[in-house]
């Protein structure tokens, strides 16, 4: 990997070829991603090729570069789709009856506890959470599901 100086960004950011080929990439993604989220797919990729781009490798730099474009905006697509699920609180019973939050806490155990603020607080995947916790992915993709029925299940 190399060091990309300001000034090496700064031209390669004013390149027009570059630009296009970023614009081109980027276009099926703007009906997806508001302007600033696809400028910061843009940017990212770029220096993240200009970064670890090697003359050795078997395709041009702009090839490179578009499908650097392509994979940032769906890293974006990604996250956006791991946010949590927030209940509206006016349409929550707020009777004695309905079940209090601090309750749906109580009821997971301390492991399905520390799933759930890793995947969605911490926003840490699904290969990341079996490899801090020593699982296997299956088995935290079973306990995240079990969770998500759990909390789902008590809020209706």
């Amino acid at each position: 990997m190399q060091v990309v100086s300001d000034v090496e960004f700064e031209v390669a950011l004013k390149n027009d070829s570059y630009n296009k080929i970023m614009q081109s990439a980027a276009k099926p993604f703007r009906k997806k991603l508001v302007p600033d989220e696809l400028e910061r797919c843009k940017l990212i990729a770029l220096w993240t090729a200009l970064k670890n781009y090697k003359s050795t490798y078997n395709c041009q730099f702009t090839s490179y570069l578009y499908r650097g474009v392509r994979i940032e905006c769906l890293r974006i697509l990604k996250d956006k789709k791991r946010q949590p699920k927030y209940v509206n609180i006016d349409k929550v019973d707020t009777s004695y009856e309905s079940t209090p939050l601090i309750d749906i806490i109580d009821g997971l155990s301390e492991q399905e506890l520390v799933i759930y603020h890793l995947y969605y607080r911490d926003r840490f995947t699904l290969r990341e959470i079996a490899k801090r916790l020593n699982y296997t992915m299956f088995k935290v993709r079973k306990l995240l599901d079990a969770v998500n029925t759990k909390v789902t299940s008590t809020i209706k």
